[in-house]
């Protein structure tokens, strides 16, 4: 179970990273708990919760497993309620939390990832450390010792007599050392909620929403994640739901196989550039089967920012008839709507915030509602259909005059680099690959080229041993309709 998790970070956090900050910073080795010294070896412990893990595969890695919080036991453990009493004896929590590469300057996806799993416990069933992975299928436990675990479905879950539902409401506080707040982080929750609070190493979060009815496609229609594959959505075979890679979401599964009660969450750490770079919390809620984290991008053909979600579960529930809803909702830290230079007003949110769903490569913009809170702005969409719909939410366009302007100076400066007003931080004698830094917008042929002291290393820019300033540039040929394009950031090397 502990090397399934390890692997399940590592390629949930691949494509992901796309910073947005201007100043980066990066996290000193004191800020970086070591569980392996925090905890006893679940192995040498007989798994009594809390423990750890250490990953056989890779070195500087490991999972920490989680145990309910009581007198004695105050961190690395949750408590659970349910509509504000404590959670039923068939209600359960599995919550583990992963150190990759924590130490590993070089690891671009260096760092800390919870997941967090509800399951109902029937009768004569006991709870194991079992749990599917971010591009599995949701799956019930599997059986350890002839004894089958729990299940996915929460309507096996009693409260007062009756079954729990969707109009019940699930809150679990989780207890845990990380690096430093989530960049980004995923609730699969009906109207879910996500709230972090950290002091020093100690994190504190919250989530609390309703279950959310997911849509689960049949075990031959599930796609096989290969992070390696240059997945074409549009040779997607017929019946097919999931992962295909770090790139893409597909789903077009006409109706599910079963459509379960579910509550489900993911966040994850960065520690070094370029993930580290970006300003959190952001999370989103949603009753999505499949997804990836957020992605804030840079768009140089709007100089705009903007958030993307891809999302997928099959289009009708599985009674064949029954249209399978979604629900989405984006929450915007402080720190983006500072560097997107919004202000945290109504009138300013509805001027300057695009939000739109994609859905076969057609995009419709969409009439969100605004929930302004001291730490930033939730974002709620109106209801969505799936099969596999891309949600967005960025910075608006610029007006009709604005754009006139900005393609008339565009012109005039078509053969010098455009600089994004980005900063991101290496440090001295690390590398980074080059597309985790800028990237490539297309197929054009991409050429890098490394000013300062940095230098490219086939698909790495490796940063100079003494501390400075360095510029990386991306030239892309014309592609089809795609054109020629020339773009570079700065790199600060401590």
């Amino acid at each position: 179970m502990k090397k399934l998790f390890i692997s399940a970070l590592a390629i949930a956090a691949t494509a992901i990273i796309v910073p947005v900050s201007q100043n980066s910073t990066a996290i000193g080795a004191g800020s970086i708990p070591d569980f392996s010294t925090l905890l006893t070896d679940c192995g040498a412990n007989g798994g009594a919760k809390p423990c750890y893990y250490p990953d056989s595969g890779n070195t500087d890695s490991g999972s920490a497993y989680l145990g309910e919080c009581s007198n004695s036991i105050t961190d690395f453990c949750f408590t659970a309620t349910v509509n504000n009493e404590p959670a039923p004896s068939n209600f359960k929590i599995v919550a583990t939390v992963s150190a990759y590469k924590t130490h590993t300057p070089s690891e671009s996806i260096a760092g800390y990832e919870i997941f967090l799993h509800a399951f109902a416990l029937p009768a004569g069933n006991t709870l194991n450390g079992d749990y599917w992975g971010s591009s599995d299928r949701p799956r019930d436990q599997g059986t350890y010792g002839g004894v089958a675990g729990g299940v996915v479905d929460l309507s096996g879950v009693t409260i007062n007599g009756r079954a729990l539902n969707q109009t019940d409401t699930i809150k679990v506080v989780v207890k845990y050392k990380t690096s430093g707040l989530p960049q980004y982080s995923v609730v699969v929750s009906e109207d879910g909620t996500m709230d972090f609070s950290m002091n020093g190493q100690d994190m504190t979060l919250t989530l609390e929403g309703k279950p959310a009815r997911v849509a689960i496609e049949a075990a031959s229609q599930h796609i096989t994640l290969d992070p390696n594959s240059t997945f074409d959505p549009a040779t997607l075979a017929a019946n097919k739901c999931g992962l295909p890679n770090m790139r893409f979401v597909a789903c077009n599964v006409n109706q599910a196989e079963s459509n379960p009660l579910a509550f489900y969450a993911r966040s994850k750490s960065f520690i070094n550039s370029p993930g580290a770079d970006v300003p959190g919390p952001i999370w989103v809620s949603t009753n999505a089967t499949y997804f990836h984290f957020p992605n804030v991008e840079y768009d140089n053909a709007t100089k705009k920012y903007v958030m993307r979600v891809k999302t997928g579960a099959p289009h009708f529930l599985a009674d064949g008839t029954t249209l399978h809803t979604g629900s989405f909702s984006a929450f915007l830290p402080n720190g983006i709507l500072s560097q997107w230079k919004i202000e945290k007003t109504e009138a300013a949110l509805k001027t300057a915030l695009a939000v739109s769903i994609t859905k076969n490569d057609v995009s419709t913009e969409a009439t969100p509602t605004f929930i302004i809170g001291e730490l930033g702005v939730r974002v709620k969409f109106p209801q969505i259909s799936y099969s596999a719909p891309v949600l967005a939410v960025g910075q608006a366009p610029a007006t009709a005059a604005a754009a006139t302007t900005t393609t008339a100076v565009a012109a005039t400066t078509t053969t010098s680099p455009a600089v994004v007003a980005v900063t991101k931080t290496l440090r001295k004698g690390a590398s980074s690959s080059l597309t985790s830094l800028i990237r490539p917008s297309g197929k054009g042929k991409a050429t890098w080229r490394a000013t300062g002291g940095c230098r490219v290393s086939g698909t790495k820019l490796v940063a100079p041993t003494k501390a400075g300033k360095c510029t990386l540039t991306l030239s892309q040929a014309k592609y089809l309709k795609t054109p020629a394009s020339r773009r570079s950031i700065n790199i600060t090397v401590k």
